[in-house]
């Protein structure tokens, strides 16, 4: 018998449903099923629609995500490395995929060290103990550093080198004679490989106000790193070096330090900058330590003084000099001028004295002998003049002449002051109204 023949008919003819023949309970049953089986699909779509949609997430600004994959980075290179975008990420749900978010890289963050400082109470911008520097430190809250010893310190920017002790004389103990310093840092810091960073140290949690976050391990890694680079550098600095004579190249040391020492230990940080933002001796010498800081600030300030009144001295005594070599130069070419017209005179002037002498010497029967004759006298003739022309130029131009009257012994003497003392001048010129008068 085929199906057909087995599907009932209704009095009209047409087919009955499977359902129309049973009873009224198995009907109810089918239909049960029938309700069950719808709510199950959509309850199954919408478990498929939350699924897929639980997988996105975003990246927000001033922040990367890291996925991983049972534990591990997925992806390779900067793909490694979630940015922010336009559209969301797709993700596994946990425990297949996990993702971690953290500050992006160059957003810098900054941290105060202040493990050598004196211990400040909670609230309060400054401790009372600067209001009474006598009481004794406690070196269980306060905080200090010790310095290399005094006459001993070295003195160095080198941050390999560390701190040994050098005997007084052979055959005695060595003499450590260590000081306290107390400083205060600010640390200026930013992730440059968020990859190492996440794997090292972040767990991606932002705990409350007051509570331990992601973070805290970031800080206290930055804090012993810093704490550790200055008892090292400290240990070889004489303390007035760390104080005030050349805290910038203590500050520079401690600085390599702290980068060597985090490049070493690959966790994704780097330091840009660390602020030495106070410093202070012990309080209970703080007052003689100030003096002597003043002594000292005083005592550059001569040495600068000098130094200003050195080099204007100089700049002056350049300048003259400048001026005496100019003056030098016009007096020499002034001088070169006027000998060599001298020169081209006398020459003419000899000219012409050869030339009178020859023609002299003409038609005499010993030629040489008339010519020196007549060169000769004439040569004597133009000296003379020469001579008394230099004479009245010198007198006319003197400050003083005096003619003394000759004698039988002694011919007229002419005496003559050149560039005599202005002061004197007054005096002879009243000496000389009195003779007149007389």
């Amino acid at each position: 018998m085929s199906e057909l023949e087995k599907q009932p008919l209704d009095p009209s003819g047409a087919e009955v449903g499977p359902e129309e023949g049973l009873d009224p309970g198995s009907r109810a049953v089918a239909d049960a099923l029938r309700l069950t089986f719808g709510v199950l699909k959509l309850v199954m779509v919408c478990i498929v629609a939350v699924f897929i949609w639980s997988g996105f997430y975003t990246v927000e600004e001033n922040e990367v995500a890291l996925q991983l994959r049972f534990g591990r980075v997925l992806g390779a290179g900067e793909g490694r490395i979630k940015s922010p975008r336009s559209f969301p990420y797709w993700k596994w749900p946990n425990p297949i995929d996990e993702v971690i978010k953290a500050p992006a890289a160059k957003v810098e963050r900054l941290l105060n060290i202040d493990s050598f400082w004196y211990y400040e109470e909670p609230g309060r911008t400054k401790s009372p103990v600067f209001s009474n520097p006598n009481q004794p430190l406690k070196f269980v809250k306060d905080g200090y550093c010790l310095t290399a010893s005094s006459g001993r310190s070295w003195g160095t920017s080198d941050p390999n080198l560390t701190l040994t002790t050098v005997p007084e004389s052979p055959g005695t103990s060595p003499r450590v004679d260590y000081n306290i310093a107390h400083t205060r840092w600010r640390v200026h810091y930013h992730i440059v490989d968020p990859v190492e960073f996440v794997s090292q140290l972040w767990d991606g949690t932002e705990g409350k106000p007051g509570q331990r976050d992601g973070w805290y391990p970031v800080e206290k890694l930055l804090r012993n790193v810093v704490c550790d680079a200055v008892i090292q550098v400290s240990a070889n600095w004489d303390i007035d070096d760390i104080i005030w004579k050349r805290s910038l190249d203590y500050r520079e040391a401690v600085r390599r330090v702290v980068v060597s020492r985090l490049t070493s230990l690959e966790v994704g940080l780097e330091v840009t900058d660390l602020e030495y933002i106070d410093k202070s001796p012990p309080l209970q010498i703080k007052p003689d330590f100030d003096a002597a800081t003043m002594a000292n600030l005083g005592k550059q300030k001569l040495i600068s003084e000098a130094e200003a009144k050195r080099e204007e001295i100089l700049n002056e005594a350049k300048s003259q000099a400048k001026i005496l070599e100019a003056e030098a130069k016009s007096y020499r070419s002034t001088v070169e001028q006027a000998a060599m017209a001298e020169a081209a005179y006398l020459t003419e002037v000899l000219g012409k004295i050869d030339s009178s002498a020859r023609e002299r010497a003409e038609g005499s029967s010993d030629f040489e002998s008339a010519y020196r004759k007549s060169y000769d006298e004439l040569l004597a003739v133009t000296l003379d003049q020469l001579y008394q022309e230099t004479l009245r130029e010198i007198i006319v131009n003197a400050d003083e002449v005096f003619v003394m009257p000759s004698t039988k012994d002694q011919p007229t003497e002419v005496r003559i002051y050149l560039s005599r003392d202005a002061a004197l001048r007054p005096r002879s010129a009243e000496l000389e109204t009195k003779e007149a008068n007389k």
